[in-house]
């Protein structure tokens, strides 16, 4: 042993102090050096936290909050930089998965809408009932070009779908002529949560309550006779 040195580790998503021994090895001719320790360069690396760090923005924590979170193991640029490194393996694996696996009996496609950015999302139903996200398309606004290449992508990954499709769409003309591309037989269905907005921007406001109401009542009848 030669006395210790202040140090620090990473463990449990923080970064914590702690005192290094300090070691000495003889080498040949009598000389000696300080020891590289390989258990406390294991414990002082930063990789030890990125899960949990990553973890915390995956659950809406800032940058800048994981930063705090941390003690300040990382900085809030150098969370950006991981967050992006993360995201962007995430993406390649959504994109990459084989989609024959499943089978499916419809498709849902709809437009997020974020400041000057669209961002159009497929979702595919299966037979149990359960939705699933089988890829995404950015562009500036809803158009066929944006959804076209979100088909394409989504027949190249060979999407299983078992008789006719149901496309769920939200009743912009270009995701129906995109479908209706790629599946000419397809059964479309607009979404009805979109019908209820276009029929708002028709109302006064006071009026909104009542509309929804009745789509409520119209979604939730059973039957032509009920729905009357």
């Amino acid at each position: 042993m030669a006395g210790s040195d202040d140090g620090v580790f990473y463990f449990a998503g923080r970064k914590e102090a702690v005192k290094k021994p300090r070691m000495r090895e003889r080498l040949t001719g009598g000389r000696q050096r300080e020891a590289v320790l390989e258990s406390y360069l294991a414990a002082r690396s930063k990789k030890n936290i990125l899960s949990e760090v990553l973890a915390m923005v995956d659950e809406g924590v800032s940058a800048r909050g994981s930063q705090r979170l941390t003690g300040r193991a990382l900085s809030s640029s150098e969370v950006s930089r991981q967050w992006v490194k993360h995201s962007a393996r995430r993406i390649e694996e959504l994109r990459g998965r084989d989609l024959s696996k499943d089978e499916y009996f419809g498709l849902m496609m709809d437009g997020v809408f974020l400041k000057e950015t669209v961002v159009l999302v497929a979702l595919g139903i299966k037979k149990d009932g359960s939705k699933e996200v089988l890829d995404f398309s950015v562009g500036s606004s809803e158009s066929y070009e944006v959804a076209r290449s979100l088909c394409s992508r989504l027949q190249e990954r060979r999407f299983n779908v078992r008789g006719r499709l149901l496309a769920v769409l939200d009743g912009a003309r270009a995701l129906h002529k995109a479908v209706g591309e790629f599946w000419p037989d397809a059964v479309v269905q607009d979404c009805i949560i979109h019908k209820e907005r276009n029929l708002h921007g028709y109302l006064r406001k006071s009026d909104h309550a009542e509309c929804s109401r009745l789509v409520k009542r119209l979604r939730l009848a059973q039957g032509a006779r009920s729905g009357s």
